[in-house]
């Protein structure tokens, strides 16, 4: 009994790693792509940074910096 409990928890834990290194790529691709769009990091605060689309010019757009004040 204990033998198949613990073949049962170990693999639920490999499932479980598995969807989350699925959702890590998924999520890389997505900020790989916006930051070849145009957008950058902004730093807000000392431990808070925020991707954000940005102009040619490399500024926030108007509707994030709205948004940006938000958090300060």
């Amino acid at each position: 009994m204990a033998f198949s409990l613990s073949n049962t928890l170990s693999y639920e834990k490999s499932i479980e790693k598995e969807k989350s290194l699925e959702s890590l790529k998924k999520a890389k691709a997505i900020e790989n792509k916006r930051l070849k769009d145009g957008w950058r990091y902004i730093k807000i605060k000392h431990s808070l940074q925020v991707l954000v689309p940005c102009d040619k010019d490399g500024k926030p757009k108007e509707d994030m910096l709205k948004r940006l004040n938000s958090f300060l």
